[in-house]
């Protein structure tokens, strides 16, 4: 349901404003990741730890104290750093934006966050204490009230209205989530004492390293818009936001599996157990993700007209390289939660230093000296013909920024996995090896198999299907059986 209505409302601004309206947003989403940082965000990867650590432990005074410590950080850095950032727009909108980001885009942006900095810390406590049920309830009422909303604000106001609904959603996602947590929390008045030495030390220990790898790595994102938005367009920046649009919807399997798996491997685990839950995260993510990443290639142009409008179809002749980031993105995360939930940062640190580099380079490189050897690659891996340079160029651009991603990905699953290996022998199990085989080459034929009409891709489809059905296991096969029958037939 939630995809669904996120679907909605996707087609609705592809129409409204455009491909160029998306890349506005996308530019000023990434911007304020910083702000994000500054703010918050650094405290939900230690929140979630160390919530999820005292609640399996039992010790409720620890978790209330952690709480509203965080809650008070939250409050007073949001603050400081939504005044700081309207003060000095005029500064960011020379240095950092483009002159198409109006100060009321960007005002209205900036109550946004100052709203999602609550949010994220609040989805992170109801997930530490694994009220996942609420978290639900949550999304789908702001799904609908964000679309509902969206609709009506630029129907009146065009792109102003667009971020004026993110604000007002904003505020109104935080307010119920503070609703729900205050029914688990109990939340004190300021005062001298509002935190405690020994659980500060945790959260500033955990969270010092935090904040300086999410520097890196958002720098990375920003600087990859930058250069879209330079060597490209800005409606090129808007075909880049599409193409993470539709992964999104891929990650949907992952961000529902992370509400349980995340919060587990917080947790004190034995390597065994460690190796059993990431494993079954695995199982889950190859054949979900490997199905989903397979149809999503297979009808490329009609999801793309589909989802946006035809300012958007040069994207089929790239949207394959993007759906197999994602799917790799799916195992990283797998790893790179393992080791965070056992608190080994460095290992971690080491991981993002060594691969955050290539998330610009690789895309700087081409973009400046255009070297026709990736051409060659683009031109190999695919099928789709373009009939101008114009689109040649922004293709190949975008190419080299899922390239870049692509390249980073495999460091840090090397590293995260060398590591498991030999500290815990924690590995990926070989029925997994074989999914993640044959993902990316099933994957890789629905690529290929663009050239083809839509009815012969119908029958190719019905094939992956089949395949992966036949990898079910029996009690996989029951269940995926029931599913279908109760949420799609109505069937009892």
């Amino acid at each position: 349901m939630m995809m669904f209505v996120s679907l909605l409302r996707n087609k609705y601004l592809a129409v409204s404003i455009g491909a160029q309206g998306f890349g506005v947003f996308n530019l000023l989403e990434s911007f304020f990741h910083y702000a994000n940082l500054i703010a918050g965000s650094w405290l939900s990867t230690a929140s979630l730890k160390y919530i999820s650590e005292y609640n399996s432990e039992g010790k409720k005074e620890e978790v209330k104290i952690l709480f509203n410590m965080t809650s008070y950080l939250v409050f007073f850095s949001a603050t400081m750093v939504s005044i700081i950032f309207l003060v000095l727009f005029p500064v960011f909108q020379n240095a950092f934006l483009n002159e198409k980001v109006l100060f009321s885009y960007y005002a209205f942006f900036t109550a946004s966050f100052w709203g999602t900095s609550f949010v994220n810390l609040f989805r992170v406590v109801l997930q530490g204490l694994m009220d996942i049920k609420k978290i639900v309830q949550i999304r789908i009422i702001t799904q609908i009230a964000n679309l509902i909303s969206v609709i009506f604000f630029v129907f009146l106001f065009g792109m102003v209205g667009l971020f004026m609904n993110l604000a007002i959603i904003a505020l109104f996602t935080a307010f119920l989530y503070l609703l729900a947590v205050k029914k688990k929390i109990k939340f004190e008045k300021f005062d001298l004492n509002w935190y405690r030495t020994d659980v500060a030390k945790k959260i500033f220990s955990f969270s010092a390293i935090d904040i300086f790898l999410g520097f890196i790595d958002q720098t990375g994102q920003y600087l990859k818009r930058i250069l879209i938005v330079d060597f490209l367009s800005l409606a090129s920046l808007g075909l880049f936001a599409a193409a993470r649009g539709i992964t999104k919807y891929l990650g949907m399997f992952t961000n529902s599996a992370m509400f349980y798996f995340k919060p587990k491997m917080s947790q004190a685990l034995t390597p065994t157990d460690r190796e059993k839950g990431l494993n079954d995260y695995f199982r889950l993510m190859l054949l979900l993700g490997g199905l989903g990443s397979t149809f999503v290639v297979f009808f490329s142009y009609e999801i793309i007209r589909l989802l946006f409008s035809k300012d958007f179809v040069n994207l089929t002749s790239v949207l394959f390289v993007f759906v197999l980031v994602q799917f790799l993105l799916n195992i990283t995360n797998g790893y790179m939660f393992s080791v965070v939930g056992m608190a080994k940062m460095g290992i971690h640190s080491l991981a993002i230093i060594l691969s955050a580099p290539l998330t610009i380079l690789i895309p700087y490189l081409y973009m400046k000296y255009e070297p026709a050897s990736l051409a060659v690659i683009f031109e190999f891996i695919s099928p789709i013909v373009l009939d101008s340079p114009e689109k040649i160029k922004d293709a190949l651009g975008l190419f080299s920024i899922a390239l870049g991603t692509f390249s980073l990905l495999i460091i840090r699953i090397a590293v995260y996995g060398i590591f498991l290996k030999r500290s815990q022998n924690i590995q990926m199990n070989l029925s997994n090896l074989f999914l993640l085989f044959l993902g990316v080459l099933v994957i890789s034929m629905a690529n290929y198999s663009l050239i083809y009409p839509f009815y012969y891709r119908i029958g190719f489809s019905a094939l992956a299907i089949m395949l992966y059905f036949t990898i079910l296991k029996k009690e996989e096969r029951a269940w995926g059986i029931k599913i279908f029958k109760e949420k799609i037939l109505r069937k009892k």
